[in-house]
């Protein structure tokens, strides 16, 4: 981790950011509950999460989560994480991306991640 900021030189290669910059690394920058957002297509009663996230244009990803970050106790299998919503791509000039997603039907909390995703596969 050259540049000390928390991520290996080798998920920094992957990941398309630089290993040399610390400000440049695969993050989340926000996450805000809305509803009745304007301008998108869903039920304006629903529970919607928006998160956003550092990108490197060209670069695909997916949101995934998952209920807990614990081993299960009688598998010792790690946590399953589920995806959420299509890959998506960062466009030429585009540095941060933001998803909305329904939790509506969640009554407990998640955790997110973003993986770095083949272009345009799942």
């Amino acid at each position: 981790d050259y540049d000390a900021d928390g991520m290996s030189d080798l998920h920094e290669m992957l990941a398309g950011t630089d290993p040399c910059d610390s400000q440049s690394l695969l993050v989340f920058q926000g996450a805000w509950s809305a509803t009745g957002v304007p301008g998108l297509e869903y039920d304006p009663q629903s529970k919607l999460l928006h998160i956003r996230w550092q990108a490197v244009p060209g670069k695909s990803y997916q949101l995934e989560s998952t209920a807990h970050l614990t081993t299960d106790p009688g598998t010792g299998l790690p946590p399953l994480f589920t995806p959420l919503g299509d890959v998506v791509t960062a466009g030429v000039g585009e540095t941060a991306l933001d998803v909305w997603v329904d939790i509506s039907d969640s009554d407990d909390e998640q955790i997110f991640r973003i993986r770095i995703s083949e272009t345009g596969e799942p």
